[in-house]
Protein backbone atom coordinates (compact mmCIF):
# COMPACT_ATOMS: atom_id res chain seq x y z
CA UNK A 1 0.00 0.00 0.00
CA UNK A 2 1.16 3.48 -0.99
CA UNK A 3 2.41 5.80 1.77
CA UNK A 4 0.76 8.49 3.38
CA UNK A 5 2.45 11.20 1.80
CA UNK A 6 1.98 13.37 -1.41
CA UNK A 7 2.99 11.15 -4.54
CA UNK A 8 3.29 13.21 -7.46
CA UNK A 9 4.96 11.58 -10.65
CA UNK A 10 4.45 14.54 -13.50
CA UNK A 11 6.61 17.01 -14.35
CA UNK A 12 6.00 20.61 -14.82
CA UNK A 13 5.94 20.42 -18.19
CA UNK A 14 4.40 17.67 -18.51
CA UNK A 15 1.53 19.32 -15.96
CA UNK A 16 1.01 22.42 -18.58
CA UNK A 17 0.73 20.30 -21.07
CA UNK A 18 -2.09 17.95 -19.95
CA UNK A 19 -3.94 20.73 -18.37
CA UNK A 20 -4.07 22.41 -21.49
CA UNK A 21 -4.97 19.49 -23.61
CA UNK A 22 -7.22 19.12 -21.11
CA UNK A 23 -9.00 22.39 -21.02
CA UNK A 24 -9.00 22.19 -24.98
CA UNK A 25 -10.51 18.52 -24.68
CA UNK A 26 -13.49 20.25 -22.49
CA UNK A 27 -13.86 22.93 -24.65
CA UNK A 28 -14.77 20.14 -27.49
CA UNK A 29 -18.04 19.74 -25.22
CA UNK A 30 -19.52 22.95 -27.27
CA UNK A 31 -19.02 21.33 -30.80
CA UNK A 32 -21.32 18.51 -29.75
CA UNK A 33 -24.65 19.74 -30.52
CA UNK A 34 -23.05 20.84 -33.70
CA UNK A 35 -21.14 17.61 -34.84
CA UNK A 36 -23.51 14.79 -33.07
CA UNK A 37 -20.71 12.42 -32.64
CA UNK A 38 -19.86 10.03 -29.48
CA UNK A 39 -16.23 11.07 -29.92
CA UNK A 40 -17.44 14.43 -28.78
CA UNK A 41 -19.27 13.05 -25.88
CA UNK A 42 -16.19 11.05 -24.75
CA UNK A 43 -13.36 13.85 -25.34
CA UNK A 44 -14.77 15.80 -22.70
CA UNK A 45 -14.53 13.07 -20.08
CA UNK A 46 -11.42 12.15 -21.31
CA UNK A 47 -10.17 15.71 -21.06
CA UNK A 48 -11.30 16.31 -17.56
CA UNK A 49 -9.01 13.47 -16.50
CA UNK A 50 -5.89 15.47 -18.46
CA UNK A 51 -7.06 18.36 -16.25
CA UNK A 52 -7.34 16.59 -12.82
CA UNK A 53 -3.91 14.77 -13.12
CA UNK A 54 -2.03 18.37 -14.46
CA UNK A 55 -3.50 19.78 -11.46
CA UNK A 56 -2.85 17.31 -9.30
CA UNK A 57 0.69 15.81 -10.77
CA UNK A 58 -0.14 12.89 -10.17
CA UNK A 59 -1.04 9.93 -13.02
CA UNK A 60 -2.22 6.67 -11.83
CA UNK A 61 -0.93 4.87 -14.86
CA UNK A 62 2.37 6.95 -14.28
CA UNK A 63 2.69 4.65 -11.11
CA UNK A 64 2.06 1.43 -12.61
CA UNK A 65 4.38 2.09 -15.27
CA UNK A 66 6.72 3.52 -12.57
CA UNK A 67 7.27 6.52 -14.72
CA UNK A 68 8.76 9.97 -12.71
CA UNK A 69 8.65 12.91 -15.59
CA UNK A 70 8.96 15.33 -12.11
CA UNK A 71 11.99 14.11 -10.04
CA UNK A 72 14.24 12.05 -12.35
CA UNK A 73 13.76 8.90 -10.30
CA UNK A 74 11.48 5.96 -9.85
CA UNK A 75 8.10 6.86 -7.99
CA UNK A 76 8.87 6.45 -4.05
CA UNK A 77 12.67 6.12 -4.63
CA UNK A 78 13.36 9.38 -2.63
CA UNK A 79 16.57 10.84 -3.95
CA UNK A 80 16.80 9.62 -7.20
CA UNK A 81 20.53 8.03 -6.35
CA UNK A 82 21.15 4.58 -7.80
CA UNK A 83 23.47 2.07 -6.39
CA UNK A 84 25.18 -0.59 -8.22
CA UNK A 85 22.82 -2.95 -5.40
CA UNK A 86 20.04 -1.16 -7.19
CA UNK A 87 21.15 -2.22 -10.39
CA UNK A 88 22.11 -5.96 -9.18
CA UNK A 89 25.27 -5.82 -9.55
CA UNK A 90 27.29 -7.57 -6.34
CA UNK A 91 30.39 -4.90 -6.06
CA UNK A 92 29.91 -1.52 -4.77
CA UNK A 93 31.58 0.82 -7.38
CA UNK A 94 35.43 2.05 -6.63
Amino acid sequence: MASSENIQNVGPFDRGLRAALGIVMVASLALLPVVGHWVFGMLPMIGMVLLLSGMTGFCPLYLLANIDTGSGSAPGTGTGASTDADHGHGMAAR
